[in-house]
Order: C-alpha cells, then sequence, then structure tokens
C-alpha cells in the first residue's frame, strides 16, 4: 500500500504509442519506478520501484502486473539475464 501522501503519478508506468505518442494505459506498480528492463523476448518488462522497496513483473502483451516482489531498500537498478 502507498503511503498516503503518495503522487498517483509515482505509481504508475504509462503505456504510450510509439507511432502516435499518445498513452493508451497505465500499470499500477509500487512507489516510485526508477529502472526498467525487459526480458531477452521482451515479454516481461521489469521495473525497480524504489520507495516501495519492490520490483514489479510485467506482461507486455497483456500489459498486467503479474506480481510485485520485495527485494529490500531501495532497489535501484534492474538486469536480466536469459
Amino acid at each position: 500500500m502507498a503511503p498516503a501522501n503518495a503522487d498517483a503519478a509515482d505509481l504508475d508506468i504509462a503505456v504510450v504509442n510509439a507511432e502516435n505518442f499518445e498513452v493508451e494505459d497505465y500499470l499500477l506498480v509500487g512507489q516510485r519506478v526508477w529502472q526498467l528492463a525487459f526480458d531477452g523476448e521482451e515479454k516481461r518488462l521489469f521495473s525497480t520501484n524504489g520507495v516501495s522497496n519492490d520490483f514489479s513483473v510485467i506482461d507486455v502483451e497483456k500489459r498486467k502486473v503479474l506480481k510485485s516482489i520485495t527485494v529490500g531498500r531501495f532497489p535501484w537498478g534492474v538486469v536480466v539475464k536469459d
């Protein structure tokens, strides 16, 4: 759960159409997204959420957050190895 003073924009990842740059959707993740990385097939997107101390696993095709996993204090980056 986000703190009461959390700005809603700090909790979302915007899905943007690469052709017209329109925002098509928002995915609710943890607080303060700092880094993103795709898996090798670009089917999963991983988001480090610095202030909520977790990272989120996103199904790119379904535009769905599959799970958020607590990882410790202020996760800054993410590297994916297939």
